[in-house]
């Protein structure tokens, strides 16, 4: 599989990326841009892609964006904020930070929370014990473009004790910009008994009329969760139909530590997510949440993989999403339960509705286990709207497109009642209903 343009296009870019004097980033950046030169990206033939065709997206040319983005004001962009009084939130656009639309209003004391290129440019030892330490460049392409255009995107350190209660709310948005690339890198360390909540939100400006536009977004997150930490860590995905969306987050979890993930995807023409938590110590415990909505010829690709590496480890997987038209999503849930990681728990769950004769779900639940003190299910169910609930709803005398919007919006409302921060979830279910046409249920019907 050839890696043109975009490898050469790496080569090329290379000279213009923070830390040039780093010799340990230089390395990390100089192995990933050659091991996607000889491996080059995935295809077909390889099992967890066979699915996704991402040929076509190969064919185009994009580039990083090598200038800020200016002229954005918050009113811009304030539709998107989860509260107008955030106390924490940091902005990219294009890729390049904003400090003009960032809003830095905690605690310092408490955490810190700085643009990865500052970090790069006047403390890069921060950063040499976590940083690709846990992403694997190996593990296909995207991964590896990533790694090797390290420049920009969130650095998190929550200290020891700490629980910051307010969300911190991480805002990636693009502009309509030809054949652009975009590459966040997150690095997230929660110390001892640490606790947070972090909004990472994909999203788009001027989404109409934006003609052959074509943009790329290729993201890698990783996560060190330390004794007793706990992390909610939410993920919005609401980028234009213009926009490819590739994703990695990788989570290693110490002993007694908590994970739960929200992932929320109703944007993007071409949507991968991928996500691997290892619970390499006892008592650690995750939880892994997805909502997708797609319709028209949106492609949706999610896999996830949690290794019990550890004894007395639990993990619980629920996915769930809406299809219409001529969408597409896919769904790979894997769980590997290594043969010293007696007593663990861990089940998986994958539920798909279908709004249309013409949709497509692949759904495939995987469970390996090598101990023989465990207790671990899976399951999956893809189908229609209940025809007897719609005659009940109907009997009591609503419409018929109400009484599809009303099951749709309690199916769907299963997963966003898992997050704990009730204001939180009272915005997210604002852009979940406006997205599923839900918002204009008539309130009497609802009671």
């Amino acid at each position: 599989m050839s890696t043109i343009p975009l490898t050469e296009r790496m080569h090329k870019t290379s000279t213009a990326l923070p830390g040039q004097d780093v010799a340990w980033l230089q390395q990390v950046r100089e192995t990933a841009l050659l091991t996607l030169s000889e491996k080059g990206f995935p295809h077909k033939k390889h099992e967890d892609w066979k699915y996704t065709d991402i040929q076509p997206l190969l064919e185009q040319e994009f580039a990083l964006s090598d200038s800020a983005c200016i002229g954005l004001l918050d009113e811009d962009i304030e539709h998107l904020f989860l509260s107008l009084d955030e106390d924490c939130r940091i902005v990219f656009v294009n890729g390049r930070f904003a400090p003009q639309l960032s809003a830095f209003n905690h605690d310092k004391s408490q955490f810190e929370i700085i643009n990865l290129a500052k970090v790069i440019d006047t403390r890069p030892d921060l950063l040499q014990p976590y940083l690709a330490r846990y992403a694997n460049p190996a593990e296909h392409g995207f991964n590896a473009l990533n790694t090797a255009s390290i420049n920009d995107g969130l650095y998190l350190h929550v200290f020891k004790n700490v629980q910051v209660r307010e969300p911190i709310h991480v805002l990636y948005l693009t502009t309509a910009v030809d054949g652009l690339l975009v590459c966040p890198r997150n690095l997230i360390l929660l110390d001892n008994h640490a606790q947070a909540t972090v909004v990472e939100h994909y999203a788009s400006l001027s989404q109409t009329n934006m003609g052959h536009v074509s943009m790329l977004v290729d993201a890698v997150s990783e996560t060190m969760l330390a004794l007793g930490a706990k992390l909610e860590h939410i993920k919005i995905q609401q980028e234009s139909k213009h926009t490819s969306h590739i994703a990695s987050h990788t989570v290693l979890q110490q002993r007694d530590s908590h994970f739960t993930s929200l992932i929320i995807s109703t944007g993007g023409k071409l949507v991968r997510s991928d996500i691997h938590t290892r619970l390499v110590e006892q008592g650690a415990e995750c939880e892994l949440n997805g909502l997708y909505i797609a319709d028209e010829s949106q492609h949706m690709d999610f896999h996830t993989f949690i290794e019990h590496a550890a004894p007395a480890c639990t993990s619980r997987q629920d996915y769930r999403g809406v299809l219409d038209n001529r969408s597409r999503v896919v769904f790979n849930g894997r769980v590997y339960v290594h043969k010293d990681a007696q007593q663990s728990n861990a089940g998986q769950s994958n539920n798909t509705l279908l709004l249309s004769d013409k949709t497509e779900m692949d759904s495939k639940p995987q469970l390996e286990i090598y101990a023989d003190d465990v207790k671990c299910s899976h399951g999956a169910t893809v189908g229609q709207l209940d025809e007897d609930m719609l005659f009940y709803l109907r009997s009591r005398g609503l419409d018929p497109q109400t009484a599809r919007r009303f099951l749709i919006k309690g199916f769907v409302g299963q997963v966003l009642q898992q997050m704990q921060n009730s204001l939180l979830r009272k915005r997210i279910e604002q852009w979940v209903n406006q997205r599923l046409h839900l918002d204009d249920i008539q309130q009497e019907a609802l009671q």
